[in-house]
């Protein structure tokens, strides 16, 4: 009797660690407007969108001790990016957002991407892998994480797509794939 409650008990230890586990990291690649899972034309609309909220404005200090503001970007298209170093599809996708910055920095883009360094083992890991990397967009430290939770994010990668006025007119949870920067490239 002693021994089959422990089999129940450790199954269920099991189960509720692989769901904590599959939700940690990645919430598998959803995609929406706000999360809300629009058509892909209606998730694409440049320009204001009475049906869009404006991105919480932040003011983060980045890698390279400058200081940046959201509000400051306004003009531009922006995407948000929200990572860690531990986050293995946080990782896979980062050349992809090296490449779509290198293509579209002069286009009326602004790729910033946020390390959630209130998760990180340290500093250190952040410097180490974006020097060894050779990446050049600007990554901007949460410290606190208290950005992260403003912006809702539960799951990463987490991604927010900004129109020139500065409202969220897309989400990206989980990875980016090559074909969805690129078709992010052609966004209006």
């Amino acid at each position: 009797m002693f021994r089959r409650s422990r089999l129940v008990v450790l199954f269920l230890v099991i189960v509720v660690l692989a769901g904590v586990w599959l939700q940690g990291c990645t919430a598998g690649g959803q995609t929406g407007k706000n999360s809300g899972g629009s058509s892909p034309q209606a998730e694409n609309k440049p320009a204001a969108d009475p049906g869009a909220k404006a991105a919480p404005d932040f003011n983060l200090k980045g890698l390279d001790s400058r200081e940046y503001r959201l509000a400051d970007f306004r003009g531009k298209k922006v995407l948000i990016n929200f990572w860690t170093t531990w986050c293995p599809y946080c990782l896979e996708e980062m050349p992809l957002l090296q490449k779509f910055h290198e293509q579209n920095k002069d286009g009326g883009w602004q790729v910033l991407t946020v390390d959630i360094t209130s998760s990180e083992k340290s500093l250190a890991d952040v410097q180490n892998y974006i020097k060894s990397k050779g990446f050049t967009f600007p990554v901007l430290l949460d410290e606190k994480g208290e950005v992260a939770s403003r912006y809702g994010v539960r799951s990463i990668p987490a991604s927010y797509i900004l129109n020139e006025q500065g409202q969220v007119i897309k989400t990206k949870v989980g990875p980016f794939s090559e074909k969805e920067i690129e078709e992010l490239g052609r966004l209006k």
